[in-house]
């Protein structure tokens, strides 16, 4: 055999030991594994925030977890916590923190450093991106929500509770179908099943006649296609619907992609109700459920400019647990306008 082709072997095997050596150091699994123990980042400013995750370990032993929370890039807090390994057996951890205020209506980016670190040195570390929210979501737009004129159906009175203590303005409604001249009509959440066929041909005709209607999420009951998803008689005349769509929870991503759309913390919940499309002896019907294996969003629109919009969504069950829920109300009120507050939120500082 020639020196050439010896060289040429010799290289080759070295290579091949090179490459094999490198993918072994890519598929080795890390020392420590750090993995949030909830999906939902978007915080309220000015509050205290514990935030879990749980760490998994191949080796038994002790470690600690240093970590930092930064608000706009500007560290706010520092700590570091002792924890006890086991091999393969997660291992909860809490860092609890406080949040400053932020100015009204504004939104700002953050982050939460955590960084595992053993005796022997190793070291295993993971951002998570957060976003911090003023609470204050109707601060600076108070004029244009007098101009919007809601007009609020809500026999249970939570809704209407709820934009009180946001000094919202708005006027009750005391009957199912109002008789509007504009505005924006809003059935309240968990509407109870005595009253949800009634409410739904209330919300129907309103929107069949030009207005804006949202109806909040329904709690468990049916109602009958006619005049919503499928061509009607709504009072003394057809109508047909121009345009339907159902989504589910991306449709929040596209409102703001800044908002949490596959859960909120508890107490609260993001899907409270969803709706489901089914064939009876009666005929096709819309069936809610207090489940999240349906549909979370109607959209229907009418020719003349009507629309309704339903959502399974909890806004107000969930609105003192994350700043989701209201900023998510607030621009579901300017969709329905084509219109952006002027002193709407902002991401800065």
């Amino acid at each position: 055999m020639s020196t050439h082709r010896i060289v040429r072997l010799l290289l080759l095997s070295m290579l091949i030991g090179i490459i094999s050596q490198a993918s072994a150091q890519e598929v080795a699994p890390p020392p420590f594994t750090i993995r949030p123990s909830h999906a939902w980042t978007n915080l309220f400013a000015g509050r205290s925030v514990q935030f879990d995750c749980q760490v998994a370990s191949r080796d038994a032993g002790l470690a600690t977890m240093l970590w930092s929370v930064s608000l706009n890039r500007a560290v706010l807090r520092r700590g570091e916590i002792p924890v006890t390994m086991a091999p393969d057996k997660p291992v909860d951890v809490s860092v609890e923190f406080e949040l400053p205020g932020i100015r009204p209506g504004v939104i700002v980016p953050a982050a939460l450093e955590l960084e595992l670190v053993r005796p022997d040195g190793k070291r295993f570390s993971r951002t998570i991106e957060l976003q911090v929210f003023s609470p204050e979501v109707t601060a600076t737009r108070e004029q244009w929500f007098k101009n919007l004129e809601l007009s609020v159906f809500d026999p249970g009175r939570k809704t209407r509770a709820t934009l009180d203590g946001m000094k919202i303005p708005y006027r009750t409604v005391d009957a199912p179908k109002p008789q509007l001249t504009g505005g924006i009509l809003i059935y309240g959440e968990g509407m109870e099943a005595a009253r949800l066929k009634v409410s739904w041909q209330g919300a129907i005709e309103t929107a069949a006649s030009g207005r804006r209607v949202i109806v909040l999420a329904s709690n468990p009951g049916s109602i009958p296609l006619d005049g919503l998803l499928m061509p009607g008689e709504v009072g003394e005349s057809a109508v047909v619907p121009g345009a339907v769509s159902l989504r589910r929870n991306d449709r929040i991503r596209e409102f703001d992609k800044f908002l949490d759309s596959t859960e909120w913390p508890a107490p609260g919940q993001l899907n409270v109700a969803s709706l489901n499309v089914l064939a009876t002896p009666q005929g096709p019907r819309i069936e809610f459920r207090d489940e999240a294996a349906g549909w979370n969003w109607l959209d229907v629109r009418y020719p003349n400019g009507g629309r309704l919009v339903w959502t399974g969504v909890g806004l107000i069950e969930s609105w003192e647990t994350t700043p989701a829920a209201r900023y998510l109300f607030v621009k579901l009120l300017e969709d329905l306008t084509d219109e952006k507050t002027e002193g709407g939120s902002k991401h800065g500082s």
